[in-house]
């Protein structure tokens, strides 16, 4: 199932941070990007620059960073949530398991609590705290995505994984461990935890037969979550010689668009394995 990704509520220029500097392991200098904000009231508090623990910053991906089969650079982001605490985590816990971090987000209480209060799906001050942010489950923290664009001219999808394996030039110091990436708002996502199985849906998505066909349905340049309903991917089967041929060629395409190297060759092949995918499919008894 297509999500969108990480919706800050009115608050982006809080969450999303200019390229933090690490001044000792596991912790970062952090100041939040007020160029991306709108609201006055978090605009008139400005920017914020303070050293928190680096748990909670995660490389982010929004639509300027990405393009048909390829990452072409980074933001960061401020995410205070989890797997298990979906919906932020209480400020007991993250106060005690991340006490500058949350000294941090309370420079900006009332301007988050007022954001939420006007802007969040479901959100009750009673039971969520103020730095909640919307769209997050466990699809946030997927080891492998599939990412796509929602506005653009044409449709353009690209597998990730990790920061130090997806982000080019990415600072492999800056973190302890190698962090998932995740994406804002502007980009749509599917999270999965089968490598070969990311690189099968892009594949198919982003295969010349099956853009046209999305390209030509999508109204203007809208490209929702539901791109993989309306195309009926087959769920993906690691035994299917088909299956396995689309990851493949979609993989190899990846790493050439890296390197800077050609590839229509290969998208080519893709269209006729893609081709081939939906009419066994549509013949099979």
């Amino acid at each position: 199932k297509g999500r969108k990704g990480i919706e800050p509520l009115g608050a982006k220029g809080v969450y999303i941070l200019k390229t933090p500097q690490s001044v000792e392991e596991g912790r970062l200098r952090i100041v939040n990007d007020l160029s991306r904000q709108k609201r006055a009231d978090i605009k008139k508090k400005g920017e914020h620059s303070d050293v928190i623990e680096e748990k909670f910053v995660f490389p982010m991906l929004g639509g300027r960073n990405i393009g048909k089969w390829v990452v072409k650079s980074n933001e960061f982001m401020l995410v205070p949530h989890s797997e298990k605490f979906v919906y932020g985590l209480p400020e007991d816990v993250l106060s005690n398991e991340a006490p500058d971090t949350y000294c941090w987000l309370t420079y900006f209480h009332d301007e988050l609590l007022a954001s939420r209060e006007k802007n969040g799906k479901f959100f009750n001050p009673k039971i969520h705290p103020f730095y909640r942010l919307d769209n997050i489950g466990p699809y946030t923290f997927a080891p492998y995505k599939v990412l796509w664009k929602e506005q653009s001219g044409c449709m353009a999808a690209v597998v990730v994984s990790t920061y130090c394996n997806s982000v080019p030039n990415a600072d492999k110091k800056m973190f302890v461990e190698d962090k998932t990436i995740v994406v804002d708002s502007k980009v749509l996502m599917l999270g999965l935890d089968n490598e070969d199985e990311a690189y099968y849906v892009c594949g198919i998505i982003n295969s010349p037969i099956v853009v046209k066909i999305i390209d030509g349905y999508a109204i203007n340049t809208n490209r929702g979550i539901d791109v993989l309903r309306y195309i009926g991917i087959p769920q993906f089967d690691s035994q299917s010689t088909i299956h396995r041929s689309i990851a493949s060629l979609s993989k190899q395409i990846h790493e050439l668009v890296k390197k800077g190297k050609k590839y229509s060759e290969l998208e080519k092949q893709l269209s006729n394995s893609v081709k081939d995918l939906y009419c066994k499919r549509k013949t099979r008894p």
